[in-house]
């Protein structure tokens, strides 16, 4: 099933409709597995949403993007970034690695949240 951001009503025992989403990335409509998103990053009125595979470029705001999606897969580690909790590693102090060893600092605000959405 494909959904868009706006029309989603997510909840956690509706594994369909949170499996997919449907974005519009240039002039096309992309369906991405949410498991697959890896890493959103805000730049100014657009989002940057990196998956296993692409990374596309949507008009929309990195709060309200977010609000669309399960809150159990992806987390906001910093005003400008979230993050898939499955790409999750370790972290140490302030700072979250990837499995691919990329490094990410989370923000003070977000410090909280973050260690106790991973505990």
């Amino acid at each position: 099933m494909w959904v868009t951001p706006d029309q989603t009503n997510f909840s956690s025992n509706d594994n369909i409709l949170s499996s997919h989403i449907l974005i519009r990335s240039g002039r096309s409509d992309h369906n991405i597995k949410i498991n697959s998103i890896s890493l959103i990053e805000a730049k100014k009125d657009y989002v940057k949403i990196s998956t296993t595979d692409n990374s596309y470029l949507v008009r929309n705001n990195l709060k309200v993007f977010l609000e669309q999606l399960p809150e159990n897969i992806l987390i906001r580690i910093n005003k400008s970034q979230a993050i898939n909790i499955n790409q999750i590693d370790r972290i140490k102090k302030n700072i979250i690695y990837t499995k691919n060893d990329i490094s990410f600092k989370i923000g003070k605000s977000y410090t909280k949240t973050v260690n106790q959405l991973l505990k």
